[in-house]
């Protein structure tokens, strides 16, 4: 064990968690033990970050006090540099001059960005991400914030083919998200829009991430049922599937919930490159018990059987 722990600790989180992803694709066991484990955290964490980040929106003097309080940062590169500068412009209220810096990392955070792809995260810390687009926030206050909102519109479209996964982008995204609350809905949305549209796979990580993005924009405007809707209309993520089909239950309408789970198991079995967990059998059976269905329980269970045993000669294989 003390070998593989040390491994473990000199792995790049990113490369990590490529490894995983990849391996819980042909193991079920380590699919169904992660969101055993890790998913009822996940969605605490998420529940944790909402309210802290209504807590900031309510109180934006005390958010500006922090921001302004930030101890210096390393001035040994010069980005760091320009974030120092940027600092000390925000306690001399010049705020425009602290936006024109801000605008001046970004660029070249793209440029690091497009250069370094995936290995972004290793040379660019979320800390230093995080404090940039913090002091963004509070100067939007104090200056024009439609031209900063076209700003940010105009940079991510026009950099939309270099876009990937990365804090940075999110933290982009989800600063202009907050400018638009104030500003024009549509035009934040069709930006998600047009992102998506050029992805070849509608159901993967960086699809659901543009998707979330609505779906968080939605619910900060108090529109629960579009965002819902925006999950209804995108079930091939599988974690949308599963949310709409564990609200179908919740409703006892159980047939609907039978329909989706059916659906995606037949996609699922369409795509060689996929499998099907052992949660949606789990929750079929589940659903016949509820309705009382003795035969439908036992043939589920034998299809069920039958398929993690070919999921398992795949993996020997």
């Amino acid at each position: 064990m003390p070998e593989i722990e040390e491994i473990i600790s000199k792995i790049p989180p990113d490369k990590l968690q490529r490894f995983i992803l990849s391996q819980v694709k042909k193991n079920s066991d380590l699919y169904n033990a992660i969101l055993r484990n890790f998913r009822e955290n996940a969605e605490k964490a998420g529940k944790a970050e909402e309210k802290e980040e209504s807590r900031e929106e309510i109180d934006d003097g005390r958010n500006e006090a922090e921001i302004l309080k930030i101890d210096k940062l390393p001035d040994s590169d010069t980005l760091y540099q320009k974030l120092n500068i940027a600092l000390n412009l925000m306690q001399t209220e010049n705020y425009e001059k602290a936006v024109e810096t801000c605008q001046s990392m970004i660029t070249e955070l793209f440029q690091w960005q497009q250069k370094l792809g995936s290995y972004f995260i290793q040379f660019i810390s979320a800390e230093f991400v995080s404090t940039l687009f913090s002091i963004l926030e509070v100067a939007a206050a104090y200056v024009n914030k439609e031209k900063l909102y076209h700003y940010c519109l105009f940079e991510l479209k026009s950099r939309k083919s270099e876009n990937v996964n990365s804090y940075f982008i999110n933290y982009f995204h989800h600063f202009c998200s907050k400018l638009a609350v104030s500003l024009d809905h549509n035009a934040f949305l069709n930006l998600q829009d047009d992102l998506l549209s050029i992805l070849d796979d509608k159901g993967g990580d960086e699809a659901k991430n543009i998707l979330e993005r609505k779906i968080d924009f939605y619910m900060r405007l108090n529109m629960e049922d579009k965002a819902w809707n925006v999950i209804e209309k995108n079930l091939q993520v599988e974690s949308f599937c599963l949310k709409i089909v564990e609200r179908k239950i919740a409703a006892h309408d159980l047939n609907s919930a039978k329909k989706i789970i059916n659906d995606h198991i037949e996609r699922q079995c369409k795509n060689p490159n996929s499998y099907v967990s052992s949660i949606w059998y789990d929750m079929l059976l589940d659903i016949f018990h509820k309705e009382n269905d003795v035969t439908e329980m036992r043939d589920q269970a034998y299809d069920s059987l039958r398929k993690k045993l070919a999921i398992k000669r795949r993996q020997k294989s």
